[in-house]
């Protein structure tokens, strides 16, 4: 019934109208049937992990790319062409590998601001499905709406069927997280429902075992800033998450509090960059050598500690941090980069991160006839050879360690989960949700560059990430595509592959509420 229902969908969604946006000429210019058809080979042969994790969706990459290429052609402007090149972005899932398009040209987002509902809802487990609830809820909506009704369906299209569509547009592995993502990728327009021109949606709810049928306006994104939680907060604005807790340091990535005498609480808001309480950008080397001060005359006294890295989307080596917490020597996560011509070009890995080890390794496989290098460390230890392990740091924390996590633990912080994982797994609980397990490591850029002296009107470069390109001045788009695998030290391949959570917790109506859940629960069983 699904694949006739979506069927269906994909025959009207070719013939759903673009919203309006003023007329350009840029791909006016191009041969875009060569151009996709270019766009999908150069993915195709650089691709090294995506195309794979993407195998279990319910539609094969072979038919959602021909469908957006007949959306692609029938574009009638410039704005509709870089809408179907976002949905092309959105098909390919990565938190890392994103098509950019020129600012002043964003589709999606423009839909987004325009066009959303005047409620949130989420997901939640069943014994073999998910079901979805209302979350917040306007004020000018809320004798209609209740938060936590069960949401049935939009425009007479059910819950279940759009969050189907939602897992061929995901950026996450996992099916769940596909489902927490449904409500944004409905707002950027890559669902069946056009909400353009619309003063109001009908949708169905349960309230008590009673279905109702309701009319709800379209509101701006302007009116529903409230249901927004900004993931990228200095840790410092953070602390009423913890009421019962005296902190010890407040730093802009690292802060330490105290919430009995035999706990500790961490929380780790991001390894990248992030402004103090002056407003100055700190980075997160930067940020741990206050912090070293204050915890190496506090954490001896915590048989716990409340670990809090939901949110955390990653940035600088996570290593000084891993070796606080973990009591033998290891190594992070391991790459494999893939075999293409391009790591023939000395100019290209020299811009690789490690790129001296990378050199030795490319050195001992000249000619290599598999598709990937054998695995090097991703942070290997400065000089050392990359079976060299990291030593634990002196002030190493040896007691249990509960840790706080969603699926916005991202890069470098999944990394860093993994080596708790792998390292000390016996120490280690977790509660909350899975990480989004991406943390990959390197990607090149597919460039498109207008060309009149062509016949086609375009050239295609590959180029390092390292360069860099601003879509719509130097080219029409860029699409970072990942070039390598996450792996072990044995290759076994961990590419968004995140680890199961120990205690689950379910959304919530609001991010807030299930953080304040979730630190409630990690508190519960610190004390035990």
């Amino acid at each position: 019934m699904k694949k006739i229902l979506f069927s269906i969908f994909l025959t009207i969604s070719l013939q759903l109208p673009f919203p309006a946006y003023a007329k350009a000429a840029l791909f006016d210019a191009l041969d875009k049937n060569k151009l996709f058809d270019d766009l999908i080979a150069y993915v195709e042969r650089l691709d090294a992990e995506i195309l794979t994790i993407r195998r279990n969706r319910p539609e094969s990459w072979k038919q959602t790319t021909t469908r957006l290429k007949q959306l692609f052609l029938n574009a009638k402007n410039d704005e509709d062409a870089y809408l179907v090149l976002q949905m092309l972005d959105a098909t390919y899932p990565g938190l890392h590998t994103k098509i950019s398009v020129p600012q002043n040209i964003n589709p999606s987002l423009s839909l987004f601001q325009k066009f959303q509902l005047p409620f949130t809802f989420y997901p939640k487990r069943n014994d073999l499905s998910i079901t979805f609830f209302v979350g917040q809820v306007l004020d000018g909506v809320k004798d209609l709406l209740k938060a936590d009704d069960e949401l049935l369906a939009i425009e007479n299209i059910s819950l279940q069927d759009l969050y189907h569509d939602a897992l061929i547009f995901c950026d996450y592995a996992q099916p769940y997280q596909c489902a927490q993502e449904l409500r944004n990728n409905f707002h950027f327009g890559f669902l069946r429902i056009n909400l353009k021109d619309r003063k109001t949606v009908h949708i169905t709810i349960k309230r008590n075992n009673v279905q109702n049928s309701l009319v709800v306006p379209i509101v701006s994104q302007e009116k529903t800033k409230m249901f927004y939680t900004s993931t990228k907060s200095s840790c410092f604005e953070e602390s009423k998450r913890y009421s019962n807790a005296k902190p010890l340091y407040l730093g802009s990535e690292l802060c330490l509090y105290e919430a009995r005498q035999n706990i500790g609480i961490l929380r780790v808001s991001s390894f990248a960059t992030l402004k103090n309480k002056g407003g100055k950008e700190v980075s997160f080397q930067e940020d741990l050598e206050p912090f070293l001060a204050i915890w190496k005359n506090n954490y001896k006294k915590w048989k716990t500690l409340i670990l809090d890295i939901t949110g955390n989307g990653g940035g600088d080596v996570p290593v000084p941090l891993t070796a606080l917490l973990v009591t033998q020597p290891f190594q992070d996560q391991w790459v494999r980069f893939k075999n293409i011509p391009e790591f023939k070009d000395p100019l290209f890995f020299k811009q690789l991160y490690n790129a001296d080890v990378f050199v030795a390794t490319l050195s001992k496989n000249k000619n290599l006839k598999g598709d990937f290098y054998p695995p090097i460390p991703q942070f290997p230890v400065s000089g050392g050879e990359i079976t060299a392990l990291y030593d634990p740091h002196p002030n190493v924390f040896s007691g249990r360690i509960v840790t706080m996590v969603d699926r916005n633990c991202i890069s470098s912080c999944s990394g860093f989960l993994w080596t708790l994982h792998r390292y000390d797994q016996e120490r280690l609980i977790t509660v909350g949700q899975p990480d989004s397990g991406d943390s990959t490591y390197e990607r090149m850029n597919i460039v498109v560059f207008q060309d009149p002296l062509r016949p086609e009107g375009y050239r295609i470069h590959v180029l390092p990430t390292k360069f860099e390109i601003r879509a719509g001045r130097q080219s029409l788009f860029h699409w970072k595509v990942s070039v390598a695998l996450t792996t072990d030290k044995n290759g076994t391949v961990y590419s968004m592959k995140p680890d199961p959570v120990d205690y689950w917790i379910d959304d919530k109506t609001s991010h807030r509420e299930w953080l304040l859940q979730t630190y409630k629960q990690a508190y519960a069983i610190a004390n035990q």
